[in-house]
């Protein structure tokens, strides 16, 4: 299966699915783990054997409540993780300056 590229985020109002994700990123973490974690109890204690199609249907509902795409939700995932990462990386240099720093503790201090 070719592999789609999710969207940057551009600042010009743009309602991309990238858009979409960013901007609840905790929802979706938080819906889907509260589905599989009702799931998980509920296949312990009948003793069944977890099905990773049940946890991929979740990921797709979910990935459409939030974003209203769900063809392909790991592509929407690897999207968010990307963005999170050019994010990190464009934070990082201001995060190791040393005045940065500094300035922090003495803020931290007062």
């Amino acid at each position: 299966m070719p592999s789609r590229s999710v969207p940057a985020r551009s600042g010009h109002g743009s309602s991309s699915i990238a858009d979409r994700l960013l901007s609840c990123p905790a929802t979706l973490s938080s819906q889907l783990a509260k589905r599989i974690g009702g799931y998980v109890a509920e296949i312990r204690s009948a003793k069944e054997p977890l099905q990773l199609r049940t946890v991929l249907g979740f990921l797709r509902e979910i990935t459409l409540e939030v974003t209203g795409e769900s063809d392909h939700p790991w592509d929407v995932v690897a999207g968010f993780i990307a963005r999170l990462g050019q994010e990190a990386a464009t934070l990082l240099p201001t995060l190791m300056d040393q005045d940065q720093v500094e300035k922090g503790a003495f803020l931290a201090r007062r």
